[in-house]
């Protein structure tokens, strides 16, 4: 592997597992571990928007209409009842 990649693969498996890593555990003090884990279905929603801004990828119905019901979802899983 080139040098670029060690260093983009130390900063994916360091800064940023790392800090992730840390968020959650800071989040689960505070929040249950079961509303906690719903927010990781906005990872593809998140994915597809930063594509979407930062490399031109086109917003497709399905993709955003996809989005909506996983927004739908961890709002679900997360209000108060």
């Amino acid at each position: 592997m080139t040098p670029d990649g060690w260093l983009a693969m130390g900063f994916l498996g360091v800064i940023v597992s790392g800090l992730a890593y840390i968020a959650w555990y800071d989040a689960l003090k505070v929040i249950p571990a079961a509303q906690i884990g719903a927010f990781l279905y906005l990872e593809p929603v998140v994915t597809m928007l930063l594509a979407a801004g930062m490399l031109g990828e086109p917003l497709l119905f399905a993709s955003v209409l996809g989005g909506g019901f996983i927004l739908l979802g961890v709002w679900m899983v997360n209000r108060s009842t």
